[in-house]
């Protein structure tokens, strides 16, 4: 991952964007110096080597899978030529591509199989209603908008880093998450 996003448990990442928010200027913060993230940096690739097609990442507090592709963020300036098909502009999967994937994963609304899955009644129904009627009283409102996939979170909505954990067959890219300040 990008120095941006790398996170252990004894080196923590610089980036501190609380994705209760849409990712912006405001809110993607170095997390010592509480200084903007710039847009160069934004702009690199969010691995070594680039990735082209899509990024998987996972997080323990949700079930779902992020995937990340590299027009994520929306227009942006023109990709590299490829060097397999030079008459094919590419372009990788930045770390701002990473930070809008994931906003707009966690901004979708819960699924009805998403909710059963928690089973009726349960805790965690209950602990996720909490958290969905505590972002709208935050936000002065969205009550209409119903359970977002972000209420999964228990108010964790900001993304301290990506963590590398080595599973089975591979290592897999996964969300950090921490309560803001």
């Amino acid at each position: 991952m990008h120095p941006l996003f790398d996170y252990t448990h004894l080196d923590h990442a610089p980036i501190s964007c609380d994705l209760a928010y849409p990712p912006s200027t405001r809110s993607i913060l170095d997390r010592r110096t509480r200084i903007t993230i710039d847009d160069e940096t934004l702009d690199e690739p969010a691995t070594e080597p680039a990735l082209y097609t899509q990024l998987v990442l996972k997080c323990e507090l949700f079930p779902w899978d992020v995937v990340v592709r590299p027009d994520a963020s929306g227009p942006c300036p023109p990709p590299a030529k490829s060097a397999r098909h030079p008459f094919t502009r590419r372009r990788p999967i930045t770390n701002r591509d990473v930070l809008f994937a994931v906003y707009d994963a966690l901004a979708e609304r819960a699924t009805p199989e998403e909710w059963a899955d928690l089973g009726p009644r349960s805790r965690a129904q209950r602990r996720i209603s909490h958290a969905y009627e505590q972002r709208c009283v935050k936000l002065g409102g969205g009550w209409e908008a119903g359970v977002r996939r972000i209420d999964w979170l228990d108010g964790r909505t900001r993304l301290v880093g990506i963590g590398l954990k080595d599973g089975s067959a591979s290592v897999t890219p996964t969300l950090i998450f921490k309560t803001p300040a």
